[in-house]
């Protein structure tokens, strides 16, 4: 846990290394839950959790309370829905960003599979609205590309598969990286880490290789979310030994930090990744992830299923590690 200072005071606060950006982040220290639906920020004020975040899943907004939609070919921002969501995150005091999602109304979001780049430029503009008209953080969380899911199968999984799928994704960075300067979007982007690949599921991410080939000589606005969940089910890249020399390597941050955790082990026909809350019962280094959160003032995003807790348990859980965050950043600071 903590280590003992001269003083004798119990510490917290260590510099992490390799540090990923300045010396002095601005900002607030930032705590939030994913919300995947309006009852989200019901939740937070009934439970009085103490987050000042809310990072949103827009696939999970179905039906009549969808926040985008495909408008003649483009996905458009359901301006009366996001309104209502953003008045929500006003009131209580809450920021807001996004996870970019994998579908919508049926369509696949796959960046790995060309055809489906016009869709997906479309949603980043939509999103990019949605930031410049509410003031929210542009941090958007998003995955490389998904090889299947279950009986899902989108691009082969073979070593020709995997490299177009990865060359295919480096050409969306591209394709994106010419509209965030011609429309001057307010978006930085979070290539987040996965877990190793089962006969049940194969998400690319979980190699260094896989992550520098799309992100390496990209704009600063492209970077890194660090999902400590999937870090829990990958044996081929450690955080501390392959992920951040990475980043430190290619000069990019870690925008966004996913905080959850699991059994650490996965099968063929389980992908193992729980998203349960995290107590550091599971979570090696676990004080490490909570001061690069306050140090490097990366969002740390509480993804967890909240349908499988109480509220007591939620606000339990939330408050021992916003007290460690904020005596982290005492410590920091005195």
């Amino acid at each position: 846990m903590g280590i003992e200072g001269t003083n004798g005071k119990y510490l917290f606060y260590r510099p992490v290394a390799p540090r990923l950006t300045g010396p002095n982040p601005a900002g607030p220290v930032r705590l939030g839950l994913h919300c995947k639906n309006f009852d989200t920020a019901e939740l937070i004020a009934h439970a009085r959790l103490p987050v000042n975040l809310m990072e949103v899943k827009p696939e999970c907004f179905t039906g009549s309370d969808r926040l985008f939609m495909i408008r003649r070919g483009k996905v458009a921002l359901h301006r009366k829905n996001f309104a209502r969501l953003a008045g929500q995150a006003a009131r209580q005091g809450l920021a807001l960003q996004f996870h970019f999602p994998d579908r919508i109304e049926g369509w696949e979001l796959n960046p790995g599979v060309v055809k489906h780049h016009r869709l997906i430029l479309s949603y980043f503009a939509a999103i990019a609205k949605a930031v410049g008209d509410h003031g929210l953080l542009p941090n958007v969380s998003f995955h490389l590309p998904l090889l299947y899911w279950g009986k899902r199968k989108v691009i082969p999984g073979s070593e020709a598969g995997i490299a177009r799928a990865l060359q295919n994704t480096r050409l969306l960075f591209l394709k994106l990286a010419i509209q965030h300067a011609a429309q001057g979007w307010p978006l930085k982007l979070g290539v987040e880490n996965q877990a190793d690949p089962t006969r049940a599921t194969h998400i690319l991410g979980y190699l260094t290789g896989q992550l520098e080939a799309v992100t390496a000589a990209t704009p600063d606005w492209i970077n890194f979310t660090l999902d400590v969940g999937h870090s829990l089910l990958s044996k081929r890249m450690t955080v501390a030994g392959d992920l951040l020399p990475l980043a430190a390597r290619l000069g990019k941050e870690v925008i966004n930090i996913h905080f959850h955790e699991n059994r650490g082990e996965q099968s063929d026909t389980d992908h193992g990744d729980d998203h349960a809350l995290p107590t550091g019962a599971k979570i090696p280094d676990y004080l490490h992830y909570l001061n690069r959160a306050v140090q490097e003032r990366a969002p740390l995003v509480l993804e967890v299923d909240t349908s499988r807790y109480t509220p007591e348990q939620l606000l339990v859980v939330s408050t021992g590690i916003r007290a460690l965050m904020e005596q982290i950043e005492a410590e920091r600071t005195d």
